[in-house]
């Protein structure tokens, strides 16, 4: 498969990068290379990007990149890289149209972004609630052992504390430590998911490159999110051990 340019796109970009040029001779340079490298790299993955917004044919993408929008069609022999331009303009066909303002439509895309990594953001605050509440849980029933053995110690100062009572005690303990280190790693994920989701709206609409920064904190994020179910798989083996230790503790009244 070969890649051709037509003369439309590359009349395009030579005005683009000569007003580039004008302002930051280096930011041209480094413009045209990631522009070059991008389409060189359709070789490989020609679907990588999205259906185009302005071709109701799919073999039409949108490569967006820097606040510009490369449109190039897929065909069997060859890639053709179509035209290059701001959001202000729109095609549909071989005519050219207005469309709705570059903000809308920036901002209709990342939208579409966010969604998969929003709805991540919403599966870790569902584990947030479950580990806060089993948290809760053994706080609570940590609470009511301590509350018998200080009954059992004025009733009886001699009294000693059973061992399946200790047992539950040290279980208890494992179970907050646990459900403590949970709560801190879905915090974590959680954390930078969203920073991942800023960094999307940052690089789109202030033009800054952080996709090596993206890449990084969703791969932490990741990291981050399978030390949960490590974590899971921990507090499901203890808690089979807490149910078949618990004994029923009686209350004596005198």
């Amino acid at each position: 498969m070969i890649i051709e340019k037509k003369p439309k796109f590359a009349k395009a970009l030579t005005n683009i990068l000569r007003r580039i040029t004008n302002d930051k001779p280096l930011a041209s340079i480094k413009f045209e290379q990631e522009i070059d490298r991008r389409i060189k790299g359709l070789i490989d993955f020609p679907y990588q990007y999205r259906p185009s917004y302005y071709f109701e044919n799919k073999a039409y993408r949108d490569m967006v990149y820097s606040g510009y929008t490369i449109i190039y069609k897929v065909t069997q022999e060859k890639i053709m890289i179509l035209e290059i331009f701001k959001w202000q303009e729109r095609y549909r066909g071989e005519a050219v149209v207005l469309a709705h303002s570059s903000g809308v439509v920036t901002i209709s895309h990342l939208i579409e972004m966010s969604v998969a990594p929003v709805f991540l953001i919403a599966g870790v605050a569902g584990l947030l609630n479950v580990f806060v509440t089993r948290l809760a849980r053994a706080i609570d029933r940590l609470e009511a052992l301590d509350e018998y053995n200080s009954k059992q110690h004025r009733q009886n100062s001699a009294y000693k504390e059973p061992d399946y009572i200790h047992e539950m005690r040290e279980i208890l303990l494992r179970r907050m430590r646990n459900s403590n280190r949970a709560i801190f790693f879905a915090t974590i994920t959680g954390l930078m998911v969203a920073i991942v989701i800023i960094c999307v709206f940052t690089s789109a609409l202030l033009g800054v490159h952080t996709e090596g920064l993206i890449a990084v904190l969703f791969i932490l994020a990741m990291v981050s999110f399978s030390r949960i179910f490590e974590i899971v798989k921990h507090l499901t083996s203890r808690h089979i051990q807490f149910i078949v230790r618990t004994e029923p503790v009686e209350v004596h009244q005198t």
